[in-house]
């Protein structure tokens, strides 16, 4: 996966699976990727201990980080890890998404790996305000995995905005296209394109009943599937 060569892997302590990290090295053994365990820590009540210094404080931190960051290094020795580049991040932060943001721009990650949650009773992801917060102003793409492997020979959606002339859209499509081809290298899967469109309004007709809806219809769709063709041939 060339242009993921830095992930971060998002570690959930409560996360039994370990989802995140299972992809993590998975991805590595396949791209050759170094990897950095990142763990965000808080917890209030050791700063409203006014009892103790500021120091005192700090030190309590520092243990409690140094604790999480020994357990991490005992998770990893459950997993194959040989040849993998593997390093370990753990901060005290009372706001993870902003945690994990700063960590990935300081390092410079290409990549984002998190867990989601699958919830029991109806078998559907939730995501949590962490996931969206990174979804929106994550510097880098987000991976958001849950627990099933990938199969070989599969196949990525990618979903693109072919009816706008905008740049910024253009631009996005040809990073969403891109990424769904590295990623296709990698796991030898086939890359698709996807694209929605609206129809004509229900009440136009009503409004203007000259308006020929389906002939607008027609139109639109064949735009949008000539718009798409040609989206498909630039990227092969």
């Amino acid at each position: 996966m060339d242009a993921f060569r830095h992930v971060l892997v998002v570690i959930d302590a409560a996360d039994e699976q370990h989802k995140a990290l299972k992809r993590g090295l998975h991805m590595a053994r396949l791209s050759d990727a170094r990897l950095t365990l990142f763990l965000s820590i808080y917890d209030f009540s050791y700063e409203m201990t006014t009892m103790l210094s500021s120091e005192e404080r700090d030190i309590m931190r520092s243990n409690l980080i140094a604790d999480r960051k020994a357990w991490l290094t005992d998770l990893l020795s459950e997993f194959d890890t040989d040849a993998i580049a593997i390093d370990i991040s753990v901060v005290w932060h009372n706001r993870p998404f902003e945690a994990i943001i700063k960590e990935a721009i300081k390092h410079k990650h290409d990549l984002i790996i998190k867990g989601t949650q699958v919830s029991a009773s109806f078998q559907n992801l939730i995501f949590t305000p962490t996931d969206w917060h990174l979804l929106r102003k994550a510097p880098c793409p987000v991976l958001l995995v849950k627990e099933h492997e990938w199969p070989s020979h599969g196949q990525i959606i990618a979903a693109v905005h072919t009816g706008s002339e905008e740049e910024h859209h253009q631009q996005l499509n040809k990073r969403i296209i891109e990424h769904a081809q590295s990623m296709s290298k990698v796991l030898d899967a086939s890359v698709h394109l996807v694209n929605a469109y609206p129809s004509a309004p229900v009440n136009v007709a009503v409004e203007i009943p000259e308006f020929d809806v389906s002939e607008y219809t027609d139109a639109l769709e064949q735009h949008h599937v000539n718009r798409m063709a040609a989206l498909g041939r630039e990227y092969g």
